[in-house]
């Protein structure tokens, strides 16, 4: 009811390699913000994910040498999953590095959860990966302060949360970012790296892209 009520047709949702648009994701948030009451949805949905749904994207991730590489992979990336956000190094020292968000197209409330989700879903990557209680040296986000960021602090790691940052951040120190990541297999990562490479951004989800699926499925029966 809630992918209907944004737009989302029953048969998107079985659309295989393909991707929703980026305005749909966030009213899906705001959605089943209101839905749930649950002003802390980005982090209910960070806390049912499990490193490996994502497919290839993840498991160029868990195969990298250590945490940076495996963020750099990440970003290098990031458009086989969503064309909602970039992530870039923002700034870099020999004792941290800075990662920035920043959101291809505004959104309001649903903008606000999928940033928090973002966030909070790769601090949890990072600690699922490297086995380590990876924790952020600094968070800051480009939007307003709610009325209690605790379980969002929680989710993170870290009280070291901004609001009202002209752009969002998210800083690791050099120490946890040279972490030896648990599934680390060097042969295997330049392998997927090499197929990562081959491959375009996922086709949008469309009705006309559905009706050639169909009518292609019907020419093969006859």
């Amino acid at each position: 009811r809630l992918a209907r009520d944004a737009g989302l047709p029953s048969w998107a949702l079985n659309a295989g390699r393909a991707m929703f648009p980026s305005r749909s994701a966030m009213v899906l948030f705001e959605l089943v913000e209101h839905a749930l009451g649950d002003p802390d949805i980005a982090m209910t949905v960070v806390g049912r994910h499990q490193v490996g749904e994502l497919d290839l994207f993840d498991y160029l991730f868990t195969t990298a040498g250590t945490l940076r590489e495996g963020l750099e992979t990440d970003s290098r990336y990031l458009h086989l999953v969503t064309t909602r956000l970039e992530r870039g190094v923002e700034a870099e020292t020999d004792r941290e590095t800075t990662y920035s968000y920043r959101q291809a197209e505004p959104g309001g409330r649903g903008e606000d959860l999928c940033l928090q989700f973002s966030v909070a879903a790769l601090y949890a990557r990072a600690r699922a990966a490297t086995g380590h209680p990876v924790r952020p040296v600094r968070i800051a986000f480009a939007q307003a302060a709610p009325r209690s960021h605790r379980r969002l602090a929680e989710a993170l790691g870290t009280r070291n949360v901004d609001f009202d940052a002209p752009i969002s951040t998210l800083t690791f120190s050099a120490r946890d970012l040279d972490l030896r990541m648990r599934g680390a297999e060097p042969g295997l990562a330049r392998i997927l790296n090499r197929y990562a490479a081959s491959l375009a951004a996922p086709p949008p989800v469309t009705w006309h892209g559905h009706f050639q699926l169909l009518l292609a499925r019907s020419i093969e029966a006859g």
